[in-house]
């Protein structure tokens, strides 16, 4: 999304990206401090729209012929496994605990791009270059993790709380696609057209996570 012009394209359109995840941790407290492993996997994806109108301030280039629409699928997968220190502030019904520590991130980065010429030929090209291409990379990470906890029972307790994991995509692996000079739109009875497919960069440099989380911890 902050490389449009360099598509050729006259605009782009970027949705909200979404993602979830489920981790879980095990560990040793000396109260009020303990350390603990923790083992967490997530997955995030966007769409994005190009829109080539040969007409905008990027028409002179020739990625942009034909006029078209390109819709962009990406999605990202991977774990993270972290050592942490947790501070627990407890209560008799509520507690209050803080967690954070240093780990390693791996992400798999997937894309999908649907074609559509807008021209009224409706010529299509539906183009996935992950499908064959390991496109991922591993990074140190960090993570903190702030919480509250509802007791339901002395070794029982509900947890809501915010969690931050942030790593970098830029330090080892291959986070690019290789260029695929020989796509074409198509559509029948028409004769194919060539679109222009460069290598795509799918993430660089600090990547960071933050949601809200709900689940229970086991223990005293």
């Amino acid at each position: 999304d902050t490389s449009c012009g360099n598509l050729g394209a006259s605009t782009c359109d970027t949705a909200q990206p979404a993602g979830g995840g489920l981790y879980g941790y095990v560990g040793w407290t000396w109260d009020p401090v303990g350390f603990e492993l923790m083992l967490a996997g997530s997955a995030d994806t966007v769409d994005e729209t190009a829109h080539f109108t040969t007409t905008g301030p990027n028409s002179t280039s020739p990625l942009a012929f034909p006029p078209r629409d390109e819709k962009f699928t990406f999605a990202r997968v991977g774990g993270l496994t972290a050592i942490r220190v947790r501070a627990t502030l407890d209560g008799r019904i509520v507690r209050a605990t803080i967690a954070g520590g240093v780990g390693l991130s791996y992400k798999k980065l997937l894309m999908k791009r649907d074609a559509t010429t807008t021209d009224g030929t409706n010529r299509v090209d539906a183009f996935s270059p992950t499908a064959d291409t390991s496109v991922s990379y591993l990074s140190p990470a960090i993570t903190i993790e702030g919480a509250a906890q509802i007791r339901v029972t002395p070794t029982v307790a509900f947890t809501a709380g915010l969690l931050l994991w942030a790593d970098n995509a830029s330090i080892w692996g291959s986070n690019s696609t290789p260029a695929s000079p020989g796509r074409f739109l198509g559509a029948a009875n028409q004769t194919p057209v060539a679109i222009a497919t460069p290598a795509y960069h799918l993430a660089t440099g600090a990547q960071v996570f933050i949601g809200p989380f709900l689940g229970m911890a086991f223990g005293p």
